[in-house]
Parts: structure tokens; sequence; C-alpha cells
């Protein structure tokens, strides 16, 4: 995968942890070369302990803060 990837509001433990997890499951996708890809750390509502990523595709390096509508999918982590 070419794509870039960047982690939102995640602890660093948990970068380490599931990066090749997360990269490897993202390669499954087609996403374009030319895609930037962002996740939101999310803890799950009502569900202590657990907590999933938001992925967002853009066409560059964005402003964090401009990633506040839906996500493209979502991956969850159980």
């Amino acid at each position: 995968m070419k794509n870039d990837i960047f982690f939102i509001n995640t602890p660093v433990e948990i970068q380490e942890e599931f990066y090749s997890y997360i990269e490897e499951n993202l390669s499954t996708y087609d996403i374009p070369a030319d895609k930037t890809i962002y996740l939101r750390f999310n803890t799950a509502m009502n569900v202590q302990g657990k907590y999933y990523f938001q992925v967002y595709l853009t066409e560059g390096v964005v402003e964090h803060s401009i990633l506040n509508y839906p996500a493209d999918f979502l991956i969850f982590l159980k």
C-alpha cells in the first residue's frame, strides 16, 4: 500500500499495536495510491474497553479539524 496513513487522537501504544493490522486490512480495499488515509480513534459508547477507528480518505493532507464529516467506512476492533 502506497497510501499515507495518519492517526488522530490515538494513543501511541495503540498506533504501534494496530498499525500492521490496519495496513493489512486496508490493502484489501481498492484505495487509489493518491489518497491519504486518516484514522480517528473513538471509544465505543456504552461499551467499556471497546473502541473503533473512523476512516477518512482525502485527496491529500488536510487540517484535522475539517474531518468532522461522516467517515467513508468504519473499522471496528474488538
